[in-house]
């Protein structure tokens, strides 16, 4: 049966999307996978953290199992404020308020659901988060490009493009970042071009749409203060997740940002979901009050860190001639561009396949999918042989490929 008939236009043009995809591991075969995008939970403390699992079953069951509040549990929300306070100095004022999330991924798409009219700009990141494209162009935005350099966004060229928008009666309504250890780049916003970017939200009276999921994954010292933390107006909507530090799977994120904005998401869920499951909230309530998340960051950063060095020593090793790349200071990505701009990286990797290593070209990191002389790498779930086997494989691959002609 055909249902395209059936299908609305809003689905309907998003599944007709042409959108490069992420590469699937040969079956049957070892691959090494720098094309991961998650956490390493391998040495989870899970002696410590099943304990707090069978606590909570016995004492809270009877509220845990019923509908959970739409807005979220107040007693998760009070670890979270201690999580934003400890880790990006995110206090907020009387006027801020919170709202659980399934994931950071329903607050992309929330968010931009209750601001975006069809034909409405937004400005992104040149590269930026795939998943953040996909949720905005489900919404309807138009988005417009600012470029990184190893600093992140370049503000001046957001201020230039601003003007631009102006000069044409046009305006944005948000800019979307994500600030510290930029997936895919790496990058870190600096603190002059986080006051920068609040200047100009101000002066051209639009919000920011502040993305921090690394910011625990620090390894040089502690996460840069949010964008949040300055904000007098409300106008920055800061969103974060427990994905990275607790588990994926619990799917728990959240909105901070004012209380006209949470009032808004509260009623859009309303429609959606009637709140994020009870289960998960109490599961990370008692995890993030006894600790667990620390334990696992005490593993976790070291261990990632090792990582990081091993691969940008090989990447410096094999690669200093024909490519340059990030140098991240927390996170889970080195973000690589080859000199050559006629470089394929979606050619390359078929030639990476056969040699038995996976990454994610950068392509589709850009929300116009014009960049093809990029690739992400992650380096949490390689082992520490499988990396310097792996770019050993991908310097083979790149020889092969340049050798057939580009």
């Amino acid at each position: 049966m055909n249902y395209n008939s059936f299908l609305n236009k809003e689905i309907s043009d998003f599944l007709s999307l042409e959108v490069p995809g992420f590469p699937e591991p040969p079956q049957g075969r070892k691959v090494i996978m720098f094309s991961e995008g998650r956490p390493n939970f391998s040495r989870f403390p899970l002696d410590k953290a099943l304990p707090y699992v069978q606590e909570v079953f016995k004492t809270e069951y009877q509220t845990m199992l019923q509908y959970p509040p739409i807005k979220g549990n107040p007693e998760l929300m009070k670890e979270l404020r201690k999580l934003m306070e400890k880790y990006v100095s995110l206090k907020g004022t009387e006027d801020d308020d919170m709202i659980i999330m399934s994931g950071s991924q329903q607050a992309l798409y929330m968010v931009s659901r209750i601001l975006v009219d069809p034909g409405d700009y937004i400005v992104v990141e040149r590269p930026t988060y795939l998943e953040a494209i996909f949720a905005f162009t489900y919404n309807k935005a138009k988005m417009l490009g600012v470029n990184q350099d190893e600093n992140g966004m370049k503000t001046d060229e957001l201020e230039t493009l601003l003007r631009k928008l102006k000069s044409e009666g046009k305006r944005i309504k948000f800019v979307y970042t994500v600030p510290n250890y930029q997936n895919p780049s790496g990058a870190t916003l600096p603190m002059e071009r986080r006051k920068h970017l609040y200047e100009l939200a101000s002066q051209h009276d639009f919000l920011i749409f502040e993305d921090d999921a690394y910011c625990y994954l620090s390894y040089e010292g502690k996460a840069l203060p949010a964008i949040k933390s300055l904000d007098t107006e409300g106008r920055v909507i800061f969103t974060s997740t427990l994905s990275k530090i607790l588990s994926p799977g619990l799917r728990i994120g959240w909105v901070f940002a004012n209380k006209e904005i949470v009032k808004a998401l509260l009623a859009a869920k309303e429609v959606i979901d009637l709140g994020v499951s009870g289960i998960s909230q109490y599961l990370a309530t008692i995890w993030l009050r006894n600790g667990i998340h620390e334990e696992f960051l005490k593993i976790a950063i070291p261990w990632y860190k090792q990582k990081r060095d091993i691969m940008l020593e090989m990447l410096d090793e094999l690669f200093r001639n024909d490519a340059h790349w990030t140098k991240p200071k927390g996170g889970l990505f080195i973000y690589v561009q080859f000199n050559n701009k006629k470089v394929n990286t979606q050619k390359l990797l078929e030639y990476a396949k056969k040699k038995g290593v996976l990454f994610v070209s950068g392509q589709p990191f850009y929300h116009d999918f014009s960049v093809l002389n990029t690739i992400r790498l992650n380096f949490s779930m390689p082992t520490e042989d499988e990396i310097k086997e792996g770019i050993r494989l991908l310097r083979e691959a790149y020889d092969e490929y340049l050798s057939s002609g580009l």
